[in-house]
């Protein structure tokens, strides 16, 4: 059987995630953009995209004190398990 991308991690939206853990902290974007040093319009760009680099990605984690890789993993696990 060949490699495949499971569909409900595949389905995860990043930037969904990220306008949700935004809200759930009472972050606004111009607050996150201040603390990853960038414009606030980049922030709700950031949250319309389904992926975003690593690098990026590391940044919001701290920024937010929040893990998204944790996040991905975990999806990731319960569609393995789902799978199988």
């Amino acid at each position: 059987m060949p490699w495949r991308i499971p569909k409900s991690v595949y389905g995860m939206h990043i930037g969904n995630q990220i306008k949700e853990i935004m809200a759930q902290k009472g972050v606004s974007a111009s607050e996150l953009a201040r603390r990853i040093h960038c414009d606030r319009t980049h922030i709700y760009k950031i949250q319309a995209k389904e992926a975003i680099d690593t690098f990026l990605l590391t940044r919001i984690s701290l920024a937010l004190d929040h893990d998204f890789f944790s996040d991905l993993s975990n999806s990731l696990s319960d569609s393995l398990s789902r799978d199988n």
